[in-house]
This record gives C-alpha cells, sequence and structure tokens, in this order.
C-alpha cells in the first residue's frame, strides 16, 4: 500500500491548522519587536489569568471550560515585560475575538517596540 502526502492549502501555518478547534480562544501575541529592542527581556502574555511567556511568538488557550468564545467577545490581555523574576513594564489591552483562517477563535496582536499592543491580522 503507498501513502501520498498532499500538501494542505490556505491553513499553512505551523502549529495552528493542524492542531483540534478548541472552544477557548487561543491568544497570540509576536513580542519579537519588544525582545529586539530589549534583548535582556522577554515578555509574559496573559489573559483571563492564564499566561505564557516567550521571546518571539506568545501563544496558549485560554482556560474558560464552561464558556465556549463568540467572535465580537472581548478579552483582556495584559503584556508584561520580565527580566528574570522581575516585571519590568506592563501594558495591556482589551480586544475583540475573532476566527483565523483555519476555525478557531482568538486574538492576534503584536507588541512594538515601545510595548504597543496592536491588534494583528489572523493566520
Amino acid at each position: 500500500m503507498a501513502l501520498c502526502a498532499m500538501p494542505l492549502t490556505g491553513c499553512t501555518q505551523a502549529g495552528m491548522c493542524g492542531q483540534a478547534i478548541t472552544p477557548a480562544p487561543r491568544v497570540t501575541v509576536d513580542v519579537s519587536a519588544w525582545v529586539e529592542a530589549h534583548p535582556d527581556t522577554n515578555v509574559r502574555v496573559c489573559a483571563e489569568g492564564d499566561c505564557s511567556t516567550g521571546y518571539d511568538v506568545v501563544a496558549f488557550s485560554v482556560n474558560e471550560p464552561n464558556t465556549t468564545a463568540h467572535d465580537g467577545d472581548s478579552i483582556s490581555l495584559t503584556a508584561e515585560a520580565v527580566h528574570g523574576s522581575d516585571q519590568l513594564q506592563s501594558f495591556s489591552t482589551k480586544v475583540r475575538i475573532v476566527h483565523d483562517l483555519c476555525g478557531q477563535r482568538g486574538v492576534w496582536l503584536r507588541m512594538s517596540e515601545h510595548g504597543r499592543l496592536t491588534v494583528a491580522s489572523p493566520k
């Protein structure tokens, strides 16, 4: 029996489209501009009590077992510049949940070198 591999069209971002769609919203923040401008830091992103830390793209699902996210719902998000365990600066915003190309609901943002959080296009 021969197996063939065929590329998927449309949803090609690694790590996103091959995963199951979850009812909890996915938070994705590109923090690379901040880290490039402040190389001695990384960024902890928190939403609804869930947090993740990274140097490039911070991504995690918000743990809301009793609530399904809907398009247009808002979510509060905080990005904290950290050095080790010390918080240096904190930036907050409230954004609306949307669908990405693969059907996952969530929020997609970029953090500028000055800490400004802006909505990015879902991938």
